[in-house]
């Protein structure tokens, strides 16, 4: 599952990837490009257990895994807590919590920033019927184990992902990944040798 706004093809390169090794690879257009209202990793939970249904019926399938990238990222944790059939998870450069990313710039009270923040999270939860806060991929991750789990995040958006801070909250089996030099979304065009040696071998 890509990000935000992501369409079926944005995450081809890695479908691709593993597609040569010889795993079937399942990809989908977001919400917001069938023009629903997109939610960020809440209502997208639907969406990957629609996918882990229709994976399902498909011969030949053994096992389900689930990669996904920053707000795909944050669903695949959020629906792997809930649907026990997806066995494995490579979650990339998810936000920690959605209230905490829409606050993330630090702005004083008093400050145009700092209300509009503020205005942001009320027309989510108006929008979408939830309180951003609520959606929270960290309190999930626990939820996982024993199923395995391979965080990845880049060395330019660790402080802003706390990727560390979110790999200290899942349970075993557990690896992180911070791929050196790289940014939000930058994984596999910066490290292509060894993105494609941890991904393969995990999965």
């Amino acid at each position: 599952m890509g990000g935000h706004g992501a369409n079926h093809d944005a995450m081809l390169s890695e479908a691709d990837l593993l597609g040569r090794h010889r795993y079937g690879a399942l990809t989908l257009e977001t919400r917001a490009c069938a023009g629903a209202l997109a939610t960020l990793g809440y209502r997208e939970v639907e969406d990957l257990q629609a996918m882990a249904d229709f994976t399902e019926k498909q011969p030949g399938v053994i096992k389900l895994g689930a990669l996904g990238f920053s707000a795909g990222s944050a669903t695949i944790i959020r629906g792997a807590a809930r649907l026990p059939q997806i066995g494995t998870v490579v979650a990339e450069g998810n936000y920690i919590n959605h209230y905490e990313e829409i606050t993330a710039v630090a702005a004083p009270p008093q400050a145009i920033d700092w209300q509009i923040q503020r205005l942001v999270a009320v027309a989510y939860a108006l929008t979408v019927g939830v309180w951003p806060g609520e959606v929270s991929p960290v309190w999930d991750l626990p939820a996982i184990s024993p199923r395995p789990l391979l965080v990845i995040h880049g060395e330019k958006e660790m402080e802003r992902t706390r990727g560390q801070e979110q790999f200290a909250a899942a349970g075993e089996p557990k690896t992180l990944w911070v791929v050196p030099g790289a940014g939000h979304g930058e994984y596999y065009k910066v490290q292509p040798k060894e993105y494609e040696k941890k991904v393969v071998e995990f999965f």
